[in-house]
């Protein structure tokens, strides 16, 4: 299909699609901040408590060991608000891209649309400049669309596969300084193993779970990933793909690129950022060409 007024070069940048990538950009800075303090809860306050108990023997003591139990539930809270905001932020995603790619909406896995109203409010907090919001799917060359459509999911599974990789050597790296550092300090000082354990790893076991599970988690979801990303390959390379290959390879980038709730830090995504997409735009232009 020759770029046309319905072509993807054209619906990823009008105005109500911008104003999808805006919104989505502002549900993901709010779970990253929610993310963050529940991080900072749920992993410094129960070490304070530990540490307080240890130094003052009175109410003060006791009030703090009260006042992490109140955290705790505190966490569950933002946890809750966490997620409702990423499977907004993957619904406005999903919206932006049935749009640009004319898929239809799978209301079965997705629900309902966000509304309007929501959407608007929510792009109204996002300041990115336009200019990194603009053609959001680059290097697309070919006269067939469905295989311009492909590329742009293998692109969006891509990018999280790449990212998240990165990040789980981040929580792996972190993991082992804490826990090498927690046994250094305590060899030093020359604590026993009880108080020990009491001291730096009991407070710590939210954060150790965190670190080791997101790991896992993400590690299985690259499989899923690249699982994916060789099944588009395939499709390309065939060529002529059917409209359903396109849903259902929709389908896989919402629940294996946009549902696993890790958060990843904005400044991964700031730092891997300008290198991924030109080397994203050479693969798409690679792939695209006398397709």
């Amino acid at each position: 299909m020759s770029m046309t007024n319905s072509s993807i070069h054209i619906r990823q940048n009008l105005p109500e699609s911008i104003e999808q990538l805006r919104a989505q950009r502002s549900c993901y800075n709010i779970v990253e901040k929610m993310y963050i303090w529940r991080m900072i809860i749920s992993i410094f306050l129960p070490i304070f408590s530990v540490s307080m108990y240890f130094l003052f023997d009175n109410d003060l003591a006791n009030f703090v060991l009260i006042l992490t139990g109140i955290g705790l539930l505190v966490c569950l809270m933002l946890e809750y608000y966490e997620k409702t905001y990423s499977v907004k932020g993957a619904k406005i995603q999903e919206m932006f891209d049935t749009q640009v790619f004319q898929i239809n909406w799978n209301t079965a896995l997705l629900g309902d649309k966000v509304s309007l109203e929501d959407i608007h409010l929510l792009a109204l907090k996002d300041k990115t400049p336009e200019s990194e919001l603009a053609n959001w799917y680059t290097g697309l060359v070919s006269d067939e669309e469905r295989i311009n459509i492909l590329t742009a999911q293998r692109m969006n599974l891509s990018w999280t596969h790449r990212q998240k990789h990165k990040f789980k050597w981040v929580l792996i790296l972190t993991f082992s300084i804490i826990l090498i550092s927690s046994i250094v300090i305590g060899c030093l000082i020359k604590l026993s193993l009880i108080t020990f354990l009491i001291t730096f790893i009991f407070p710590s076991l939210s954060l150790y779970t965190y670190l080791l599970k997101n790991f896992i988690e993400i590690h299985i979801q690259g499989k899923e990933l690249q699982r994916v990303i060789l099944l588009i390959e395939q499709y390309i390379e065939n060529g002529s793909p059917k409209k359903s290959d396109l849903r259902s390879i929709q389908d896989a980038v919402y629940i294996y690129g946009r549902i696993p709730n890790h958060i990843v830090p904005n400044f991964i995504y700031k730092l891997l950022r300008p290198k991924y997409e030109s080397s994203f735009e050479k693969t798409n232009k690679k792939l695209t060409t006398n397709k």
